[in-house]
């Protein structure tokens, strides 16, 4: 078959971490808890240039070790577009977006970018994807895969309007570990440098930090990334070993012996919270077989909120009132 089809797996592991809160547990009789819990999820997301209907049937046969029940079968979306078009704006209300990018204790020189969201520039993907037709697993309802579940193993699609394709995972692209992040305050004087560090992951190439404020009036963004506009690409994407040390070079990602950044002081200024996300990135896939291109694509990735000095809660927190009485 001539025409291009992109079927991509996603190898996610995700963990919310919220400062001075406990881990929720499982049962009332679970062993306690001592980081918050992460999420093992798998996805399948199929770009075809080839023309399929809501009759037509695409299933994958998946691991054992993943613990769901085989085969799944992938939920035809026809009105998808390819993710490599750029997305409208949702809505028709303009704001102020600066854009800062770099680690380090100050604001470098010629920062920020500053735009309206309309003026936004586009961000143009490094991979195209076939867009005739689209399908994807699991719903957006699932629940997550086993603590234990496993990605290793053999994965078959076949489907009745566009071929078929199968590819092997061996224990380098499995669940990459949680991130777990030391020392991060749940609050901080954002008018001062905000020093991230987190634990090494085992396997990770690299690492991505992000962080997000402002207000309804003005979107602050900084990114740990000497580029800020490539650096909105690379989650979705797989690259090569050979790509990731390039981009380790041109500063896009962090090395992976690198545990930590610094945001500079008074990126956020004012601002009642950041929220910061931290990526690892695994060793990706590609391979290419009659006319399919499979991406394996590995990460592990951490979000944290981080409140300013200036933050109140709505409701007090039960575990800062003094005893009764």
């Amino acid at each position: 078959m001539n025409t291009l089809t992109v079927f991509i797996i996603a190898v996610t592991t995700s963990r919310m971490i919220f400062p001075g809160v406990p881990p929720v547990l499982p049962a009332p009789d679970a062993p306690k808890l001592t980081s918050p819990p992460a999420a093992r999820t798998i996805s399948f997301d199929l770009f075809s240039g080839a023309k399929a209907t809501y009759l037509s049937k695409v299933e994958v046969q998946v691991p054992e070790g993943l613990k769901v029940a085989n085969p799944v079968r992938l939920i035809l979306d026809l009105e998808r577009k390819s993710l490599s078009e750029p997305e409208q704006q949702a809505s028709s209300s303009k704001f102020v977006v600066k854009q800062y990018w770099g680690s380090a204790e100050e604001v470098p020189a010629g920062q920020p970018r500053v735009y309206m969201s309309d003026q936004l520039p586009v961000v143009e993907s490094p991979r195209s994807l076939p867009d005739t037709s689209y399908a994807y697993w699991p719903a957006s309802t699932a629940e997550p895969l086993a603590e234990d579940a496993s990605a290793v193993g053999t994965y078959v699609l076949t489907s009745d309007y566009c071929g078929r394709a199968q590819i092997t995972l061996d224990s380098l692209y499995d669940f990459l570990a949680p991130i777990d992040l030391v020392g991060t305050p749940r609050k901080a004087d954002l008018d001062k440098p905000v020093k991230i560090t987190w634990k090494s992951v085992p396997r990770a190439l690299g690492y991505l930090v992000t962080a997000v404020g402002g207000s309804s009036a003005e979107s602050i963004t900084w990114t740990s990334s000497s580029d800020p506009a490539l650096a909105e690409t690379l989650e979705h994407r797989p690259w090569t070993r050979e790509e990731i040390a390039d981009l380790i070079e041109k500063k896009v990602l962090l090395p992976s012996y690198c545990v930590s950044c610094t945001i500079p002081a008074g990126i956020f200024k004012g601002s009642s919270s950041v929220f910061v996300s931290i990526m690892a990135f695994g060793p990706d896939k590609i391979e290419k077989q009659d006319g399919f291109e499979t991406w394996v694509i590995v990460r592990s990735k951490a979000g944290i909120p981080i409140f300013g000095t200036n933050y109140k809660p709505m409701i007090e927190d039960e575990n800062k009132k003094g005893p009764a009485g």
